[in-house]
Order: structure tokens, then C-alpha cells, then sequence
């Protein structure tokens, strides 16, 4: 079997703010990376990355001796007083050029309720987890994750 090279995600982060004085800059200092993989069968099965940067795979999937990342991002604010921080995000799905398909979903923050202040930013780790449903070809798996990052009212 040809291991599957490259995910390519493209990380959108959002942010929202509430209040007039509070403002929040999110920096994506690292993309998350599966690493390579393959199938060892066709019932297909999941592979994560934790927050921790921890990889596991489940099912048929096989991983592969290969570099994996967790995304990490720096938040910063020109708040004097200390923000709480949400962050969500929905499932979406990679593609490759054939229109085969990998769901992704991403998993909580490290840490899970940052908080943040002018002078004191914080870098956070976010990883996910591929679903694959039946075999699928080798290749390049493209999609974006779309990554919200709210103000909490305090």
C-alpha cells in the first residue's frame, strides 16, 4: 500500500470580540500535520493528533514512521484586564483532486479555557482527528478548518 503523504489544512481563524475595549489577535504559529499513513484494509478507521502531541490511530489505519504536528497558535490582547477565551470549530471535509474525501474534526484546546492579557499572551495547541470510511487513494488531501476563537462576557 502507498502511504498517504500529505493533508494540506488551511487554518482560518475568526475571531469575535465583545465590548469595545477588548481586542484579540490570534497568530497561527503552527499547522496541525497528520504525517503519513496508509490503509490495511477497506473498513477504513480514524487517526488524531492530541493537543498534547500525541498521535494514535484506530480501525485499518496504519500510521507511518513520519513527522506529525500538533497547530499551535498565539493569542494576544491590549486588555488590561485578563479576557476568557472560547474557542470552537465545526467538522469539515479534505478532498483531493478525484473528489475522494477524509472528514476532520478538530479536537479541544490546550488549554481548554485560555485566558489572556495585555503582556501575557498565551500559545495554545489544537490537534484533530481524521475519519476515513473505505479505502481511498494515496494523495493529497486539501480543506480548510475553520477555527473561532470568541470573547468571553465577563
Amino acid at each position: 500500500m502507498t502511504p498517504l503523504n500529505r493533508i494540506i489544512l488551511f487554518i482560518v481563524a475568526m475571531v469575535f470580540q465583545s465590548g469595545i475595549s477588548q481586542n484579540l489577535t490570534v497568530y497561527n504559529d503552527q499547522v496541525l500535520s497528520f504525517g503519513s499513513f496508509y490503509l490495511l484494509g477497506a473498513t477504513g478507521g480514524t487517526l488524531s493528533v492530541s493537543n498534547t502531541g500525541i498521535r494514535t490511530a484506530t480501525g485499518s489505519i496504519q500510521d507511518v514512521n513520519s513527522s506529525f504536528l500538533v497547530s499551535a497558535f498565539t493569542l494576544s490582547t491590549d486588555s488590561l484586564n485578563p479576557i476568557n477565551i472560547a474557542i470552537t470549530s465545526s467538522p469539515t471535509t479534505l478532498s483531493n483532486a478525484n473528489g475522494d474525501s477524509i472528514s476532520l474534526e478538530a479536537g479541544v484546546s490546550n488549554p481548554a479555557n485560555p485566558i489572556v492579557q495585555a503582556g501575557a499572551p498565551i500559545q495554545i495547541f489544537i490537534g484533530g482527528t481524521i475519519t476515513i470510511d473505505r479505502e481511498i487513494p494515496a494523495g493529497d488531501y486539501i480543506g480548510d478548518l475553520f477555527i473561532t476563537f470568541s470573547i468571553i462576557n465577563q
